[in-house]
């Protein structure tokens, strides 16, 4: 089945965040969270923009003074008031302070605070921005777990397997055969999905390929140079993605010690059906037949080539080993398997002194058709090379307080570590074990899903796959075998190593995905309570086809932008409200509203007496619709201007004769002044209007600096004849 046809939409918790705070998750499909992020990449630009208003408003009114002030006084609060973001700030502040270098002295020290604050601003929300891609979270999703299920007890090799089950663990084991040789080798090709676990490889802690020999016997060919591999204690959640609480995950431990076995005083030749047989004899086979073999195995031999046995409490399990045991091979702290490597025919063309396969007896001579070039191939020296491998468990609830059962074979492991899982080994005894805690059922249904309790090691992996196991088998071709290494064994041994690991990441995901619809599925068995069926819908696999999102992030994300968004639209307003019952400030306000580039063009003209203006408090000031105000005379492209006109109004209605907006004494010195106001070389920019305004005050009022609005405002206001 396809897992991500099964994933968890909507929220949840990944625990392997630390918390559910930090680990609260939106799970979206692909398209949603790429509108999710895109509306995200916009949002933070406008939130940068409205905190800059904020804060221009706050520069502003500190600014803000009835006083006469300078040029830059005015450009730098005109600056504040008509910035946008800190972006168009920072570039008319830095222009300000250029345009003025050399004539007002230290002129950018006035200007610098609220050039650095841009800068800030800018620095502060491009971090920001950055920061708001890791709302999108890692690619860990979650399996609804809707057809959970575990695979029922693993008939042995002497038992008849169905062909639905057949079928199943041959799918299973030849799957995680290939990924073991693509997705844990170096030199990954990238033909298969490595990335559907939520850890690419399960770590191995310890490899060892220098290990005394692991059995006490002493049968081993040598006592160093055998192999020692070593997971250390893995998380149930950081590598097999079963999501939990820290307080509810737990770790297990896998070690696997192999070495190639004497065979001195254990092989004698049997001859039957005209044929002869080498039997090696570690100890009589067990079969359902009426008939027991008194020996280990017989080669060459069609069947499989491969004998286990697990120990329980010191002694062997009859029902689940394929072999009694001698004492010689015996390991009562773990579960031991025999591989026999036989030839069948195989010439290999240099001398293999490697341990297991010991190709050393000259078979025949390897012609070269092109040319005279011959030379000797090798076979190996018996019928079969055993190899003895001791698998041992660990199961802990916490390694580091020293919460944990002994380092032991799959069935005594589990017995051992029930103390720290609220379970009894009563618990454990019937046919079907149940908890009725959560911790307890999380760790039976982890047996359960790793079917190592049954019977299902590394005996039956390789079974099941046979000589593909092999590392030695890429260097196979045309019954030749061409090179060897000369520790092929431990490369041999160290891929079924990997193809266990990726064995235990593969059950775990298909228990939870469950066999709906296979023939198999009358050979599994469905959770038993709440706590089982909460196992199941707590599966991590990674998946790009979706997206998913921090919910700590979006909350922090959109709240903190809609606090600022808020403000920035509220400050103002509120401002207006307390100048009017005055406990504001009245000038400043106005200073802030009349600083606008419309009130400022507004006030240019009606400085010169065009046009009757209204709502002079207001954003937009309006005048008569036949209103004509001045265009700018360019006549000195150095100095552009306003234009006076002597009619205002248009040529359909007749003039009012209340036009006048000003005192007599004023009109005159308006009369008597230059017939243009200077409108700056920007044309219409606020900063030039400013002074267009600035220009009118000096020529109308007799050489007086501008030093506020308020009273053009009331008169503009209070002036009769205006509009209503």
């Amino acid at each position: 089945m396809d897992a991500d046809a099964q994933v968890h939409l909507g929220i949840w918790t990944n625990w392997s965040r630390g918390s559910a705070v930090k680990g609260a998750t939106l799970t979206t499909t692909r398209e949603q969270g790429n509108l999710l992020i895109a509306f995200t990449a916009l949002f933070v630009p406008f939130v940068a923009s409205r905190f800059w208003r904020i804060f221009a408003i706050i520069f502003h009114q500190c600014y803000s003074t009835s006083d006469m002030r300078d040029a830059i006084h005015h450009q730098r609060q005109v600056a504040l008031r008509n910035s946008s973001s800190p972006e168009s700030g920072l570039m008319t502040l830095i222009r300000l302070m250029w345009a003025w270098r050399r004539t007002a002295r230290r002129s950018w020290i006035r200007v610098l605070p609220v050039t650095m604050f841009s800068v800030f601003s800018i620095g502060a929300f491009t971090v920001a921005g950055g920061f708001s891609s890791q709302i999108s979270t890692s690619d860990e999703v979650l399996l609804r777990g809707d057809d959970c299920e575990a695979p029922t007890a693993i008939t042995n090799g002497n038992l008849t397997l169905s062909s639905a089950e057949t079928s199943y663990w041959a799918s299973l084991e030849n799957t995680v055969n290939n990924y073991a040789q693509q997705c844990y080798s170096n030199q990954s090709s990238g033909l298969l999905e490595c990335s559907k676990f939520v850890v690419r490889t399960v770590p191995t802690a310890v490899m060892d390929y220098n290990a005394p020999c692991p059995f006490r016997s002493g049968i081993c060919r040598r006592n160093s140079s055998n192999l020692l591999l070593d997971t250390g204690h893995l998380n149930s959640n950081d590598i097999f993605g079963l999501n939990a609480r820290r307080d509810e995950t737990f770790t297990m431990r896998y070690v696997l010690k192999c070495a190639p076995l004497v065979t001195e005083s254990y092989t004698q030749a049997v001859t039957a059906f005209n044929r002869t047989f080498t039997v090696y004899n570690y100890g009589p086979g067990l079969s359902t037949a009426d008939s027991k073999p008194n020996y280990t195995i017989a080669v060459p031999d069609i069947e499989s080539q491969a004998r286990n046995f697990l120990t329980f409490q010191g002694a062997f399990v009859e029902t689940s080993s394929t072999f009694r045991p001698d004492p010689a091979v015996v390991e009562p702290d773990g579960d031991v398997s025999l591989f026999f490597l036989s030839g069948n025919g195989v010439h290999f063309v240099s001398k293999a002194e490697d341990d297991w396969y010991r190709a050393t007896v000259r078979a025949g001579t390897l012609s070269n058709f092109d040319g005279p070039e011959a030379h000797d191939t090798y076979r190996p020296e018996e019928a079969a090379s055993p190899l003895g491998c001791i698998e041992q468990f660990q199961w802990c609830r916490d390694p580091d307080q020293g919460q944990c059962g002994k380092l032991e074979g799959s069935l005594d492991s589990q017995i051992s570590a029930t103390p720290w899982f609220n379970i009894s080994r009563e618990d454990l005894e019937p046919d079907r074990p149940v908890s009725q805690t959560r911790l307890g059922s999380a760790i039976i249904w982890a047996w359960y899903a790793l079917s190592i309790d049954s019977g299902d090691n590394l005996s039956t992996t390789i079974n099941r796959i046979g000589a593909a196991t092999l590392a030695s088998q890429e260097s196979i071709s045309q019954g030749l075998m061409w090179t060897i290494n000369e520790k092929q064994w431990q490369l041999d041994v160290t891929r079924w190593w990997h193809i266990m690991l990726a064995s235990f990441q593969a059950k775990f995901v298909n228990t939870a995905q469950g066999s709906k619809d296979s023939p198999f599925r009358p050979y599994t068995i469905p959770p038993a309570n709440d706590y089982e069926r909460e196992r199941c819908s707590n599966q991590k696999i990674r998946s790009t086809k979706y997206a998913n999102f921090s919910i700590l992030g979006l909350v922090l994300t959109y709240s903190l932008g809609a606090i600022i968004v808020i403000i920035s639209f509220i400050i103002v307003p509120v401002l207006r409200l307390l100048q009017k019952h005055g406990w504001y400030d009245k000038y400043a306000y106005l200073e802030w509203e009349g600083d606008t580039a419309i009130q400022l063009h507004r006030v240019a003209q009606d400085q010169l007496g065009h046009g009757h203006w209204t709502d002079c408090d207001e954003r937009i000031p309006i005048t008569r619709p036949d209103d004509l105000l001045a265009p700018l005379d360019i006549s000195d492209p150095k100095h552009p201007m306003l234009a006076r006109i002597v009619d205002n109004t248009t040529s359909e209605e007749p003039k009012p004769e209340t036009t006048s907006q000003h005192s007599a004494s004023e009109q005159t010195s308006l009369e008597s002044s230059v017939e243009h106001i200077d409108n700056g070389s920007a044309g219409g920019t606020s900063v030039g209007v400013r002074r267009a305004f600035s220009d009118a005050h000096s020529g109308a009022l007799g050489g007086k600096r501008f030093h506020g609005l308020d009273a053009d405002l009331e008169r503009c206001q209070t002036r009769p004849g205006t509009a209503p």
